[in-house]
């Protein structure tokens, strides 16, 4: 799946490849129970796309929690899967569709210079200006005084926000 494809959230699951069978998107598990000295099988469920809702969010709330699969990461910007992909993962989009991202293509790493800060209403987040550069960045914080540089990935034709830092860095590259 192409990253221009994807629907955020993404919600991280493990490294095992989720079983998909009909509309169930699951895990099997198995345990031993030492009293029995038997093996049992058991599924947590991760999606059900025949459940009502237009989302992975609002499907999950109606799963039974007892058969539920625990997702403990979710990422809302493409910037967090690039940099959470180390190739082993597997991840579900808001829309259930299961995807294991691997870094493919090297891009460039620009850093720039922070020109303002426009905190976000009720102070959740900001929108940040940079110096060069015409769109603006939106972030979930408020930076600190300390950090005065964007690093920025050039990406087609435009830019993502990769992070904030307190110092300026040769541009460089990474694989994404």
């Amino acid at each position: 799946m192409k990253l221009s494809e994807i629907h955020f959230p993404v919600y991280r699951l493990s490294k095992d490849r989720p079983i998909k069978d009909g509309s169930i998107t699951f895990y099997r598990k198995a345990k031993y129970n030492i009293d029995t000295n038997k093996m049992f099988e058991y599924i947590k469920i991760i999606d059900d796309t025949e459940i009502e809702g237009d989302t992975l969010g609002r499907r999950r709330l109606q799963i039974p929690s007892n058969v539920k699969y625990i997702i403990k990461r979710s990422y809302k910007y493409i910037k967090d899967v690039i940099k959470q992909s180390d190739g082993g993962y597997w991840f579900i989009d808001n829309l259930g569709r299961v995807f294991q991202y691997k870094k493919s293509m090297k891009v460039p790493l620009v850093c720039r210079e922070i020109l303002e800060v426009h905190p976000g209403a009720h102070g959740m987040g900001s929108t940040i200006e940079v110096k060069g550069i015409v769109p603006r960045f939106k972030t979930m914080y408020i930076p600190t005084n300390k950090e005065k540089y964007v690093a920025l990935l050039k990406m087609h034709s435009g830019y993502v926000l990769y992070g904030l830092y307190e110092e300026k860095f040769e541009d460089t590259w990474r694989k994404v």
